[in-house]
């Protein structure tokens, strides 16, 4: 099969162009463009002395090209060929196979991937011409959400004492209303059952609605004194400061709270 004439003429264009590009682009020291360029113009239908160079060129861009081997394992040292390789943030190999890696001479940051383990950079600089220089790489298993954790670990940093006194705030605060609502209840049933007919209430008709409302300030006062505790508490330790040593104690033989909250009758 014969190649008519203008494909003739873009054949050579074509070769032209890869031959004065390769040369440009060795120049630069972009030896991977350089031999993209060669192998486009080191064979027919370019014209022979075109060939001849870029042949020969090709040969010599190839002896200083330098070339790297990945060896990637887990931390029981089990080889691992699922491995995505990105150079300078281009992909370089989508898996690990026998035959080397072609790089610039030159800095480069390798970025190796592989499914269930952390990504692992290396920084590397290649010398003209070095080949197989090895680079082995390490997986580690990836961490699984360190957010949570450190929100543990806030949290466990919160001192007893202040989960102490917030649940007799809250405790303090509810008995005031169930008491409170308890008294006004024995109260109307006193004034409308048994103090209807006089409208006036004895002491002793009264007594149990006055103990309901005395339990339900005494409620309210340990949870006004509780909450002060908490606030005093949280905020004499601010920040990272704040953490299980200190501690809310208590003396005596066990009854000094009882004897802070207590009131006479």
């Amino acid at each position: 099969m014969f190649l008519d004439r203008p494909s003739l003429a873009l054949a050579a264009d074509a070769c032209t162009t890869a031959y004065e590009s390769a040369q440009e682009w060795r120049l630069d020291a972009d030896l991977l463009g350089a031999r993209q360029q060669l192998l486009h113009c080191a064979v027919a239908p370019c014209a022979a002395f075109i060939q001849r160079d870029c042949t020969q060129w090709l040969a010599e861009v190839e002896a200083a090209l330098p070339t790297i081997v990945v060896a990637a394992h887990d931390g029981a040292k089990h080889d691992l060929t699922d491995v995505r390789v990105l150079s300078d943030g281009q992909l370089l190999a989508a898996a690990l196979e026998a035959h080397p890696l072609s790089l610039n001479p030159g800095k480069h940051r390798l970025i190796f991937e592989a499914a269930g383990f952390a990504p692992q950079t290396v920084d590397v600089f290649l010398s003209q011409g070095q080949k197989n220089r090895l680079v082995d790489v390490a997986f580690a298993p990836a961490r699984a959400n360190a957010a949570p954790a450190a929100s543990s670990e806030r949290a466990a940093s919160v001192p007893r004492s202040v989960y102490l006194a917030g649940g007799l705030a809250v405790l303090g605060v509810s008995g005031f209303a169930a008491f409170a609502l308890a008294g006004k209840s024995a109260e109307d049933h006193v004034r409308q059952d048994k103090c209807a007919a006089t409208q006036t209430c004895s002491d002793a008709q009264l007594a149990d609605t006055r103990r309901k409302y005395l339990l339900a300030d005494v409620s309210l006062l340990v949870g006004i004194l509780s909450g002060a505790a908490t606030a005093f508490l949280w905020f004499r330790q601010p920040g990272e400061a704040r953490g299980p040593k200190r501690q809310l104690t208590f003396s005596g033989d066990g009854r000094a709270f009882l004897g802070v909250y207590s009131v006479t009758y």
